[in-house]
């Protein structure tokens, strides 16, 4: 195989192949990193080979768990450099799975990359595990992280309520970054307001909200973006989910809105349409009053809210996403 992953107790060996595309052009190192920032070993230039070797958390991995598995996800990416103003190759990205069972040794054996959709999942006490996957039209889970611009990006929220009560999950917030920190700069707000999707408020939009298949799943669905003029190709969404009792109406705190351009208002996807009311001001209360700066409005500051009955939250990332085309 062109790319080779080797999966140790805590680190993985991806060595890949210099002739990348089997057509005799031996792609350089320079042009490859594990993640978004970590490069390969230093080599003798007539090397065959290319090869990284990191710890499983290093390069911006993330760790998925199972009942059965601890899952080490990365992505292999190629970004070719032009030579004399001409690009000779295009920009890949290879997802690489370090998988070890929950139970049991860790075998040292050779992992051959597997083609599976990018996931991330957080844990969150009593077991409550909060998940964001990319998904096709079709809501299948989709097999690739690479979009080109404009693509429609599906995305399902979810959490595995196991033994709790009935619950109903929600998305208060979502940003777009050029890393795995919310926080940094540029950033692009997708969900906020406790529910309001604003992306769909620009007139170019075309996301929405979808019915429920679950109370415990929420969809979304937006269009693929690259921030103008910064020459990453790379996005990350981070999204705060929560739950809160199937019993409890949804209201200003709890819902999913979206901005219907067919009847130009705010819609919600369960619930009385009032709700949504806020969308369109900015100004969505926090539940017994307001914050103590006198505003209503929930920002994407990493703050999670108290645990009001029956509430459980988490902050979850996906990505990185690679987006193809012009930034500008």
């Amino acid at each position: 195989p062109v790319v080779l992953v080797k999966c140790h107790e805590s680190s993985v060996v991806v060595t890949v192949q210099r002739d990348l595309f089997g057509t005799g052009y031996m792609v350089k190192p320079s042009d490859l990193t594990l993640g978004a920032v970590c490069k390969p070993m230093l080599q003798a230039r007539q090397a065959t080979n290319i090869t990284f070797n990191e710890s499983l958390q290093d390069c911006g991995s993330t760790l998925q768990m199972t009942m059965e598995h601890l899952i080490y996800k990365n992505f292999l990416l190629y970004v070719p450099r032009p030579v004399g103003g001409i690009l000779r190759s295009n920009r890949l990205s290879f997802p690489i799975e370090c998988r070890y069972p929950r139970k049991g040794t860790v075998s040292n054996g050779i992992v051959t990359p597997t083609w599976i959709p990018f996931t991330s999942t957080k844990l969150v006490e009593e077991r409550l595990s909060f998940s964001l996957r990319l998904m096709d039209d079709k809501w299948n889970i989709r097999t690739s992280n690479t979009f080109s611009l404009g693509d429609v990006i599906y995305i399902e929220a979810s959490v595995n309520t196991g033994n709790h009560m009935p619950l109903r999950l929600f998305i208060n917030s979502c940003v777009a970054t050029l890393t795995p920190d919310e926080q940094s700069k540029p950033s692009y707000s997708i969900i906020d307001n406790f529910g309001c999707l604003a992306d769909s408020r620009n007139e170019e939009a075309v996301s929405s909200f979808y019915p429920r298949a679950e109370p415990n799943k929420l969809r979304f669905s937006l269009a693929s973006f690259k921030f103008y003029n910064y020459p990453s190709k790379l996005i990350y969404m981070t999204c705060h989910l929560k739950v809160a009792s199937l019993e409890e109406a949804p209201d200003a705190w709890n819902k999913a809105c979206f901005f219907k351009r067919s009847n130009q208002r705010w819609t919600a996807v369960e619930g009385v349409e009032e709700v949504c009311n806020c969308c369109e001001t900015g100004q969505c209360d926090f539940p017994r009053g307001k914050r103590e700066d006198g505003s209503g409005k929930c920002n994407s500051s990493r703050t999670l809210l108290p645990f009001f009955p029956f509430t459980k939250e988490s902050y979850v990332t996906v990505g990185p996403l690679l987006i193809l085309g012009s930034s500008g």
